[in-house]
């Protein structure tokens, strides 16, 4: 079984944000939402659509994701990948 690892989703993100001089993708962001994060809707989108892509899982839906934190959707994911 494999997980979602906090590396995987920083380079996920860093993929879809791209460089932001404002913005450091790293551990460091992984307790902010992704609203304070100032991420839009699609960057979050984004994000759980190649999450779902690479591990063949999907997330539940009725959530705000961008609310959550980086550290939240890894536990959600991880949550649906064991399930």
């Amino acid at each position: 079984m494999t997980t979602i690892t906090v590396d995987e989703l920083i380079k996920i993100t860093q993929t879809v944000v791209g460089e932001d001089e404002e913005l450091t993708i790293d551990e460091s962001i992984l307790d902010m939402s992704f609203e304070k994060l100032n991420f839009d809707s699609l960057n979050v989108i984004a994000i759980k659509a190649k999450l779902e892509q690479n591990h063949d899982f999907k997330f539940p839906e009725g959530r705000n994701y961008a609310l959550i934190t980086p550290r939240e959707l890894i536990s959600i994911a991880n949550d649906q990948l064991t399930s």
